[in-house]
């Protein structure tokens, strides 16, 4: 019944404490997220139609177990008759995180059907465990696990009729945890990176300075928005002059950036990710993924500085406290994370090039034309306590994220 328009959502709430220089004390008001589902509909026959009329008309206080069609796991071997193993892929694993039940479903139950099971256990072997025995074989290629979730049904808008029998409409869930269920275990939890070819063509060490560094990146499948913040307060009394009141040197950049998720093991990991942080309560790094600095010269092992052809970097960022870190992106798909001590410039031959004073030395030859690009990697949080994942398949999922400059 489910139609191709399928999100879910996953929202903590953070209250922020906000210094006049900017300086934020975060406070989680929730241990764990809400989770909301949408699923489109479009029902063709009468009793389709019926069921969706009778589920949207349901009180509001009463909660109703739904499939989440989109987190359907096939069976990776034959289980027999009166077995209560199932196993499972690995990174199907992580769709069963606060399931209580699950319903067996395969191909020739087309018109509803599918049975229902407890999850007794959930196991570090890829195998989910019942309560009780299956009724009969079932058949890798063929049956498939569904994850069963309690829910409320949240108003929705309206319904459109096609034609006599046919409905089409937006249903929203938001999932009710429920007490006493199977633990799930930490193998396949939030600090279980899953590995994807999506992010581990570049080598980016997993932490800087004790923070996480987020290292997906965009897929360029919108352009970046990127907004510049300032710290000042504008004085304007309409009849005399216009006057700054500068509350302190810190600006911030805030971009949003979008990303498509191509596996499930993509999708596992932005949710894992949203969990780590908890919406906007943790810091944590991003390269900007912009091509900030272009160096002028060859870098030496023993250099400690690096120069570079904008020589006015240090007009914009020598007072402020956000621009301190580069991350070098080389032509062998690996990184290099240079601390910057402060920004000037020299008069070489001539020409004025801007001149960074780096913490230490290069450490290493790298030729220039090795340098794929020089990013700032930058201390950030999440701006909003939400991430919405925009199915486009089962395993592909469009996902934007909005990430502030912070100083701590």
């Amino acid at each position: 019944m489910a139609d191709s328009n399928i999100t879910e959502k996953y929202e903590f709430l953070t209250q922020l404490h906000t210094a006049y220089d900017t300086t934020e004390q975060r406070m989680p008001l929730r241990s764990v997220p809400r989770i909301y589902i949408s699923y489109d509909y479009e029902a063709m026959t009468p009793w389709q139609a019926q069921w969706l009329k009778a589920a949207i008309s349901l009180k509001q206080t009463d909660t109703i177990y739904i499939p989440q069609w989109h987190n359907a796991s096939n069976i990776v071997s034959v289980a027999y008759a009166g077995s209560t193993s199932i196993s499972l892929s690995k990174q199907d694993m992580y769709k069963f995180r606060n399931c209580f039940a699950v319903m067996l479903f395969n191909e020739n139950e087309i018109n509803g059907g599918g049975e229902v099971y407890k999850l007794d256990k959930i196991l570090t072997n890829n195998t989910i465990s019942l309560k009780k025995g299956l009724s009969e074989d079932k058949y890798n290629n063929r049956d498939v696990v569904i994850p069963l979730m309690n829910c409320y049904i949240q108003p929705t808008d309206n319904v459109s009729y096609e034609f006599s029998s046919g409905i089409t409409t937006t249903i929203n869930y938001e999932i009710m945890p429920e007490q006493g269920g199977p633990s799930f275990p930490e193998i396949y939890g939030e600090d279980n990176y899953e590995i994807t070819n999506t992010t581990e063509y570049w080598e980016i060490d997993p932490s800087y300075l004790g923070k996480e560094i987020f290292k997906y990146p965009p897929t360029w499948e919108n352009t970046i928005g990127d907004k510049i913040e300032k710290n000042a307060e504008l004085l304007d009394n309409d009849t005399g002059r216009v006057f700054y009141d500068l509350k302190s040197e810190s600006m911030a950049s805030i971009k949003t950036i979008s990303y498509m998720a191509i596996t499930r093991s993509d999708i596992n990991n932005f949710i894992k990710f949203f969990y780590r942080v908890k919406g906007k309560q943790f810091s944590f790094y991003i390269p900007t993924w912009l091509s900030d600095i272009e160096s002028a010269f060859d870098l030496k092992a023993n250099d400690s500085v690096i120069y570079t052809k904008l020589n006015m970097l240090y007009k914009f960022y020598a007072k402020n406290n956000k621009r301190k870190t580069i991350m070098l992106f080389l032509s062998d798909f690996t990184t290099r994370i240079v601390k910057i001590s402060a920004y000037s410039y020299e008069v070489i031959d001539g020409v004025t090039y801007g001149k960074l004073f780096i913490t230490g030395t290069i450490g290493e030859n790298i030729n220039k034309s090795d340098i794929e690009m020089i990013s700032y990697l930058t201390k950030v949080r999440l701006d909003d306590d939400a991430i919405t994942i925009k199915y486009e398949t089962v395993t592909c999922a469009s996902i934007d994220l909005t990430f502030r400059e912070v100083d701590q």
